[in-house]
């Protein structure tokens, strides 16, 4: 694992020499509740964020992008395939979560079809993997390409009923296309513990895969790689809101109607507990 504000320095360096066509999908998205924790009955907005970790801008709620959003709790899963704003202006969504304890809210978003460059690709790979793919080193610089994204997104929010016992729903898989699960529920996680986690891809867990664990307040993230069995952990090593990313960039299998497929999975989580 690494850690260092070096690094993200040069992650937003080299974002802004990528340019625009990674500053919209398919950048990375964020899955943000107005608040992680409150009381059973409260209603909550959710809005999407798409960007750097650590500096992520809400942008408009994606209504005809979202395939599917589930808002699992209490035992119990709502499924909605037709999610939109109350109003037409809002860039948010409205969510009345009446389960004490953990609710994992997420979404499956349709494909999106990029135009990038060869340059453009390859600066993504080298942030975003822990190892280039073959097909990219040879990429001629200026060769426009088609990327084909698949981006699921979940957020673990607490009812607080004056318990601090950890969920089971929290450590679930959901059955997104792109995933990660914790192994334990990161919402009682406190400083000085790691987190543990799987990263999937329709349902098949990932080696090699590159993880981003971002603490939001101080921009401050650490890095694995997963495994052979596609697990890894990281250091919970501050307390507030955490954001962790990763992604897959692959040759298509002749059905995508692209030159390449990324696959991008993105989970957010509140940290409260100081150390012990």
């Amino acid at each position: 694992m690494n850690t260092g504000t070096a690094r993200l320095a040069l992650l937003v360096a080299l974002a802004a020499v990528a340019g625009a066509a990674w500053a919209a999908p398919p950048a990375a998205s964020f899955l943000s509740p107005s608040q992680y924790t409150f009381r059973p009955g409260d209603a909550l907005t959710l809005r999407y964020e798409v960007g750097p970790a650590q500096a992520a801008q809400p942008t408009a709620w994606p209504a005809d992008e979202i395939e599917w959003f589930f808002v699992r709790g209490g035992g119990e899963q709502e499924n909605r395939h037709e999610v939109r704003p109350e109003r037409a202006d809002d860039n948010f969504i409205r969510v009345i979560v009446p389960h004490a304890g953990v609710t994992v809210l997420g979404t499956n978003r349709t494909t999106v079809l990029k135009e990038v460059t060869g340059d453009e690709l390859r600066a993504f790979a080298e942030q975003n993997l822990a190892e280039l793919p073959e097909a990219a080193k040879s990429l001629a610089a200026d060769r426009k390409l088609r990327v084909r994204h698949y981006s699921s997104a979940k957020t673990f929010i607490r009812a607080d009923d004056g318990s601090v016992e950890p969920s089971a729903i929290a450590a679930r898989r959901t059955g997104q296309k792109v995933e990660l699960r914790p192994l334990f529920d990161a919402t009682v996680a406190h400083v000085g513990s790691d987190l543990a986690l799987f990263a999937y891809v329709d349902g098949a867990k990932q080696p090699g895969a590159l993880v981003r664990a971002t603490h939001v307040a101080s921009g401050k993230f650490q890095t694995l790689t997963t495994d052979a069995e596609g697990s890894g952990h990281f250091r919970i090593d501050a307390t507030g809101a955490w954001r962790v990313e990763f992604h897959k960039l692959v040759p298509p299998d002749g059905n995508a109607g692209a030159n390449w497929v990324l696959y991008t999975g993105t989970l957010s989580f509140e940290v409260k507990g100081a150390a012990q």
